[in-house]
């Protein structure tokens, strides 16, 4: 729906357990957009480049709050907060204090957070007892095959072609999901900065298939239930034709969520 790109956990929940009777999704306001414009600097003479402008959006997160619902006491500011799950030598209790974030290193507050989107219980009953399941892109996928998971390979089905695989982490659970249908917005792209001294500088562009993509499948072999431990767990090819390997499920593209849809409720529209 237009205008609900944020959903709060307890309507993603509903939604995913198909309970589309009780399903009334809450609007979150999207942090505002902070577009600016910058000019290209020569690197040999340190000045700008004639022609050279480009325009860089951020996401203002320094939010304040409109001063006519807010009660007395009440901070003027919205407080955000991400959650990240880190792999790590240390110590939790070691990660708190003050760090920077962001391209403009504003400082944040980091502390150990033990409240991780788990998958509520009744959704994993729903999901246990599942024909028909749909995944939830979280974080943005690369897939080998653009918005298609390379995971996913044509197979003679009832007489007909179906693209029929299973999640790599979930491989070897002889689980089978043969696709539907699939809500794919268009493609995003994702890069990032290399501190590595041979490749200092902005990494590669990827092309990935969006979070909030959605694909529903069919249960056509194995135990539905094995989904369940896929919660949140990366569904990004793995065989992309480098050195990649698995480096990119590592790194946290592709998590997903999983839920169920009814094909005789139109759970694909």
């Amino acid at each position: 729906m237009a205008g609900y790109r944020l959903w709060r956990a307890a309507d993603l929940f509903c939604w995913l357990r198909d309970k589309m009777a009780d399903f009334r999704p809450t609007r979150v306001e999207e942090p505002p957009r902070d577009p600016r414009v910058h000019v290209g600097i020569d690197d040999t003479t340190g000045t700008s480049q004639e022609g050279m402008l480009y325009t860089v959006e951020y996401r203002a997160f320094e939010q304040s709050v409109p001063p006519e619902p807010r009660s007395a006491g009440a901070p003027s500011r919205y407080e955000w907060s991400f959650v990240a799950r880190v792999r790590t030598e240390r110590s939790l209790g070691e990660l708190h204090g003050v760090g920077t974030l962001g391209g403009e290193r504003r400082l944040v507050w980091v502390e150990p957070y033990n409240g991780w989107l788990e998958c509520p219980q009744e959704l994993k009953d729903a999901i246990k007892q599942a024909k028909y399941v749909r995944m939830v892109l979280a974080t943005p996928a690369i897939f080998s095959k653009g918005w298609l998971p390379g995971w996913l390979q044509e197979e003679e089905m009832g007489g007909s072609r179906a693209l029929i695989g299973c999640p790599p982490t979930m491989a070897s659970t002889g689980l089978k999901l043969r696709l539907i249908g699939a809500a794919v917005p268009r493609r995003v792209p994702v890069s990032g900065w290399s501190l590595r001294r041979s490749s200092y500088g902005p990494k590669p562009v990827r092309w990935c298939a969006p979070a909030g993509a959605v694909y529903f499948f069919e249960v056509v072999a194995g135990d539905s239930a094995k989904l369940v431990d896929g919660w949140l767990q990366p569904v990004s090819d793995t065989n992309l034709g480098h050195e990649s390997g698995t480096r990119y499920c590592e790194s946290g593209y592709g998590l997903a969520l999983w839920g169920v849809w009814t094909p005789e409720t139109g759970g694909v529209s």
